[in-house]
């Protein structure tokens, strides 16, 4: 039978002599796992947990000691689940609780971090939009809120999983991208912006809400295309406002002034094939004092600086693509990020934030023994307490709809 695989490796100090990476344990899943994982240290032992979810044939949440890869729980959560889990104290009461929005299974999940329990669980239209999470209300707690299914948005109280709104961004369109949470306007009040999937050709936009009444603050049709995962943000310019970075499937990225959703710069990458389907990151890449911006464009990995200017170009090697976005941490320790990165044809990949160089890689699907794809974005940390930095990633080999056979009864 056809195994998926969830592998841990380390990401070791690299020189001319240093040690290759090597994996440090992995942890047999029975489907693939979409987006991206997120780790706390859940039971305050000192060492992180990693949280992730599982496809259909699966369906399962995992929580994972991250020193070893062993198993603290699972849940069965009745259906796929794509978006990435959400780690915090929802409820103020000094321990975390994880919160899932589930795909298949149309509702969002309340979990007690360390023992599994289910503190609540909300009906919902079902999404592949991560939960964001603040007090938007001003009411002293804290309010999650994810895109759907039909084009909604669903404003969830966090500690007891009561409905607060539901507002319809667009019910022609599918809400996707995980809100990004910012004062928009410094106003004083934290505002919310979307991103739209639509069914309808040139029909996708961009959105931006107050938090408090979810009144529309402005919209921007300019995408030309769907987009998929959520946008970066922050005071790329320097004049007091914030940004917003985010991609569509027409190849282009746009960097909207948040304040009103007017245009500071865009680019894009039309050659054959190209879409930019994998969330933006911005970092300080190049230890200027300016946010830069790290851009997936399928078959490249690029960085654009904070005007837009050109800073660097990634190949993907393998005529292989990078779908679910990067992580940016010094990996080499020269006092300079780096972006690490999966592929789908099972490289994991390391290269200079400063100037995109190939820094190292590791050959999941080599270890494997055959076809591995990497439809996760990596997370980094010191998972197992010992001074170096470690990557997480989960990859594998499903073949729809073969897989339903493959995993049928287990």
């Amino acid at each position: 039978m056809k195994r998926v695989l969830l592998i841990f490796f380390g990401m070791l100090c690299w020189d001319a002599s240093a040690q290759t990476p090597a994996v440090k344990w992995f942890f047999n899943v029975k489907d693939m796992a979409f987006g991206q994982s997120a780790a706390a240290d859940i039971d305050n032992d000192g060492k992180f947990e990693i949280v992730f979810s599982t496809y259909r044939n699966d369906s399962t949440m995992y929580v994972l000691n991250g020193e070893n890869g062993t198993l603290k729980w699972k849940y069965n959560v009745g259906g796929c689940a794509d978006a990435a889990p959400l780690i915090y104290d929802v409820d103020k009461d000094g321990d975390y609780e994880i919160v899932l929005a589930g795909s298949c299974n149309p509702k969002t999940f309340c979990f007690d971090a360390d023992s599994g329990f289910i503190q609540w669980q909300t009906p919902m239209y079902g999404s592949d939009s991560p939960p964001s999470i603040a007090d938007l209300d001003n009411d002293g707690k804290l309010e999650i809120i994810h895109g759907q299914f039909g084009g909604y948005v669903i404003s969830i109280n966090a500690e007891n999983g009561s409905v607060n709104w539901n507002i319809p961004v667009d019910t022609s369109c599918w809400v996707q991208t995980a809100p990004a949470i910012m004062d928009v306007n410094n106003d004083g009040q934290l505002d919310f912006i979307v991103g739209t999937w639509s069914f309808t050709d040139t029909a996708s936009a961009i959105y931006c809400y107050r938090g408090d009444n979810h009144a529309l603050l402005w919209k921007n049709a300019l995408p030309k295309d769907v987009m998929y995962h959520g946008a970066a943000f922050g005071d790329m310019d320097k004049d007091g406002k914030k940004e917003i970075t985010i991609g569509d499937y027409n190849a282009e990225i746009y960097c909207l002034n948040a304040e009103n959703g007017s245009v500071n710069w865009r680019d894009s990458f039309p050659t054959p094939y190209n879409y930019i389907g994998a969330p933006t990151s911005l970092a300080d890449l190049d230890n200027d004092g300016w946010l830069d911006v790290v851009i997936c464009d399928a078959y490249h990995v690029r960085a654009r600086k904070h005007n837009g200017g050109f800073l660097w170009d990634y190949t993907i090697p393998n005529n292989a693509t990078a779908f679910r976005g990067v992580a940016i941490a010094d990996i080499n320790n020269d006092n300079v990020l780096d972006v690490t990165f999966g592929t789908s044809k099972g490289l994991v990949i390391s290269i200079s934030g400063l100037t995109g160089a190939y820094i190292k890689s590791f050959n999941l699907a080599a270890h494997y023994g055959g076809v591995f794809e990497v439809d996760h974005a990596p997370i980094i940390a010191d998972f197992d307490g010992d001074g170096v930095k470690d990557v997480f990633v989960v990859g594998g080999h499903a073949e729809y709809m073969v897989v339903l056979m493959h995993y049928r009864g287990e």
